[in-house]
């Protein structure tokens, strides 16, 4: 029971942490941020947040990389249960602006922080991360190409399928545009599908 609450208390630090962090990087950006500016706002020692992360890059790595996983976690359950090929193109795409709506601080970590990381020691680990899930997406296409329900579209394959949606959902996080980017979420799915479907 003590290791028990010991772990608890270990996870719910790291989370603190993360979301002082996550506030003090945009608040003065990341390259200004530093470690006794993220122990101030979170109440952790400097010690503390360098047993977690290691360094200022592992804090912004472990944000974006937990950003990031709940995204494709969420994002494969959608595709996963699709049961055609239009039913997986149009709710993965719904499904992309309803998360953004939902998880803005997250997604603004995902656009603004992807070069800074791939500056860094952290870029091999944010690729093996992604491999899996791009080849479980890569197979998925494939059943439904053999099938004949959608063209292959090679490497314009994510352009087309969300490229406006990410495009949406960058102008919703830098203020850009009025009303939510699920308004669009019906408009954006149609275009995809259309753009896949097999004539």
């Amino acid at each position: 029971m003590r290791a028990i609450g010991w772990g608890v208390r270990m996870a719910g630090r790291r989370d603190e942490i993360l979301s002082a962090a996550r506030a003090c990087f945009a608040a003065h950006g990341y390259a200004a941020t530093t470690i006794e500016q993220i122990a101030a706002e979170s109440g952790a020692s400097n010690g503390s947040i360098y047993h977690h992360f290691g360094s200022k890059d592992g804090i912004l790595a472990a944000l974006y990389t937990d950003a990031l996983a709940r995204y494709q976690e969420e994002a494969l359950v959608v595709l996963r249960a699709a049961s055609s090929a239009e039913e997986g193109i149009r709710g993965t795409v719904v499904h992309h602006l309803a998360w953004v709506e939902a998880h803005p601080d997250e997604t603004r970590t995902l656009f603004e922080h992807r070069q800074t990381l791939e500056r860094t020691a952290r870029a091999d680990a944010i690729q093996e991360q992604n491999r899996p899930v791009m080849e479980e997406i890569r197979a998925w296409i494939v059943r439904f190409v053999e099938a004949g329900e959608i063209r292959d579209l090679g490497p314009a394959t994510a352009a087309v399928w969300l490229g406006p949606a990410q495009a949406v959902a960058r102008d919703w996080i830098a203020g850009r545009m009025r009303g939510a980017p699920s308004e669009l979420a019906d408009a954006l799915a149609d275009a995809a599908w259309r753009s896949f479907r097999a004539e």
